[in-house]
């Protein structure tokens, strides 16, 4: 995982970054995300949402784990070796996922923002803010599907530069969804762009309690647009890139319109 890496701090130092609790949780939504990259090779990764009436978060579901579990056994207390341990057990190739997915996504209605923690350019996480997007969504489909056991309906619409098809269910009122999708009147639990590069489908659902964290990471702050410049360049420049930043997937992302 990107904000891990093999120089282990030393004692006394905190092994984790900081977490602020921002609400609770009413509802845990585990997605599978897959992408095709440049060459058309599909990879796979398992996200969480959590999310309430106000406030949602998009990650990884092996760093949700991780942290779950760090947090129980007293995050900036560990070992080193024991915090080497809860890595590389809670890893996405432990739990059998691919690192396709690079961002931790935050969305909070009340401010009426949605800020991005990236982290394909390595050491330091990209962080930018943009004011909460409004989707224009077509909900006027017939169309009707079960996902997970709820009944969703259909809505498209144009996003981040894509064609979004997306599937959602107002049995769970919750204006969000995978990646920085939301603005319906229901959790999206089915989405797809019209390249068929990305696709979300919800794996998992149940209610929840638990505390929606906000992570507190060293990052360098940008702007949406800035960190798109960065990642078609990056893609284009690997060498460059691989001096500069340190870590280098030749995949394209999400910030790729």
């Amino acid at each position: 995982m990107a904000q891990i890496y093999t120089a282990m701090p030393s004692k006394g130092m905190k092994l984790t970054y900081d977490q602020k609790p921002m609400g609770q949780a009413s509802v845990e939504c585990i997605y599978r995300y897959t992408r095709a990259n440049a060459k058309k090779e599909k990879q796979s990764q398992r996200l969480i949402v959590q999310a309430n009436n106000k406030q949602s978060k998009c990650y990884s579901l092996a760093e949700y784990k991780r942290d779950s579990v760090a947090n129980l056994r007293g995050r900036n207390n560990m070992k080193v070796e024991d915090f080497k341990k809860l890595v590389f057990t809670y890893s996405n190739a432990a739990v059998g996922d691919q690192s396709c997915y690079n961002s931790r996504e935050y969305r909070d209605t009340k401010k009426a923002e949605l800020t991005s923690f990236v982290y394909e350019f390595g050491p330091r996480n990209i962080e930018y803010t943009t004011p909460l997007p409004t989707v224009r969504w077509n909900t006027a489909h017939k169309e009707r599907v079960t996902i997970c056991d709820y009944t969703c309906q259909k809505a498209t619409g144009e996003f981040g530069g894509r064609k979004w098809t997306v599937w959602f269910t107002t049995d769970i009122p919750v204006s969000s969804g995978p990646w920085k999708l939301g603005d319906l009147p229901g959790l999206i639990l089915r989405a797809s762009d019209a390249t068929g590069e990305h696709s979300f489908e919800a794996v998992s659902i149940r209610n929840a309690k638990s505390t929606i964290f906000w992570d507190v990471f060293t990052t360098q702050k940008t702007t949406a647009e800035k960190a798109r410049q960065m990642s078609r360049d990056k893609h284009k420049n690997y060498e460059q890139h691989e001096r500069g930043f340190g870590v280098i997937q030749p995949n394209y992302t999400l910030l790729e319109p």
